[in-house]
C-alpha cells in the first residue's frame, strides 16, 4: 500500500489495487500512523468500491490528520480517471495523481526514485548549492529535482505571491514562474505565453470519443483545479492541424 523503500513499491501497489477492501484500508492507515512524521515517499490506492471511497479516505487521513506534505499520492482508478467530478474530488482532497494506466505510475515512480536518490547523495556529500521546497520543506534538491518535485508534488496547490525556492524572487504565480524560468537542461517543455509576447495564432482541439460519448479535457498544471480543451500556441510556420495534433499529444 505504501512503502519508503522504492524498490518494493511496485509489489505493494499491485497488491493494493488487486485486493483492495476495508482490511487493507485499515492496514494502510495503521502503517501510516505508526510512522508519524517519518513520511512515506509514495502511497498508491484505488478509489474504492460501491459508495466507499476508501482510497481517498486513506489519502485524506495522510494529508489532513498526519499533515504529510512530502508524500506523493496516487489514486489508481478508471472511474476517477474518466469522471471529472471524481477526478476533481480526488485532487481537492490531496491526491497528486489520478490514473488507470500502469505504465503512467511506473514512470512517476521511476522519476520520483531518481529525485530522491539524487537528494540523498546531495545530503551525504553535503552539497551546498541545492534547493529547498518552501512548500513542504524538502531539502537538498538539485535544480532539476526541484523542477520535477514542484510540478509533481504541488501541482494541485494554489501558490501565489511567494518566494521561488530556486532564485528566491517573489513571484505572482509560482507554477508559471518555475515552468518558464527554470526549465532544466535536456527537458522539453513549452513555456506559457505572457502578455508581452507578440500576437500569435492559437489552436483549440475538440476530441470526442464515440464509444464513451465523452469529450477530452486536460488538467491545467499551472492553474490548479482548472480544465480546458487541449490546445496551445501555433509555432511560426506551423499549420493549425499540426499544432492541434502536437498540443493534444
Amino acid at each position: 500500500i505504501c512503502y519508503s523503500h522504492l524498490t518494493l513499491i511496485y509489489i505493494y501497489i499491485y497488491m493494493c489495487v488487486k485486493y483492495w477492501n476495508n482490511k487493507y484500508y485499515q492496514l494502510g492507515k495503521k502503517k501510516c500512523k505508526e510512522r508519524k512524521k517519518n513520511e512515506y515517499d509514495f502511497v498508491c490506492a484505488p478509489l474504492g468500491t460501491n459508495d466507499k471511497n476508501l482510497g481517498m479516505d486513506l489519502i485524506e487521513y495522510i494529508r489532513k490528520k498526519l499533515k504529510w506534505k512530502k508524500t506523493f499520492t496516487c489514486i489508481f482508478s478508471t472511474t476517477a480517471s474518466q469522471n471529472i467530478k471524481s477526478r476533481s474530488y480526488c485532487y481537492d482532497n490531496g491526491a497528486d495523481m489520478i490514473t488507470n494506466d500502469e505504465e503512467s505510475w511506473k514512470h512517476v515512480v521511476t522519476l520520483l526514485s531518481s529525485i530522491l536518490l539524487e537528494r540523498n547523495l546531495n545530503k551525504e556529500k553535503k552539497i551546498k548549492n541545492t534547493c529547498t521546497c518552501q512548500w513542504c520543506n524538502m531539502t537538498s534538491l538539485s535544480q532539476t529535482g526541484y523542477w520535477h518535485h514542484h510540478s509533481m508534488a504541488h501541482g494541485r496547490e494554489q501558490i501565489f505571491n511567494t518566494n521561488c525556492g530556486m532564485c528566491n524572487k517573489v513571484v505572482n504565480n509560482l507554477h508559471v514562474h518555475i515552468q518558464n524560468k527554470h526549465i532544466p537542461l535536456g527537458v522539453e517543455f513549452e513555456k506559457e505565453a505572457s502578455c508581452a509576447d507578440k500576437i500569435y495564432a492559437f489552436a483549440l482541439v475538440v476530441v470526442f470519443n464515440p464509444t464513451l460519448k465523452k469529450y477530452l479535457l486536460v488538467h491545467e498544471v499551472v492553474n490548479p483545479g482548472t480544465y480546458w480543451l487541449p490546445g496551445g500556441r501555433v509555432d511560426t510556420g506551423e499549420s493549425l492541424e499540426i499544432a492541434a495534433t502536437r498540443e493534444t499529444k
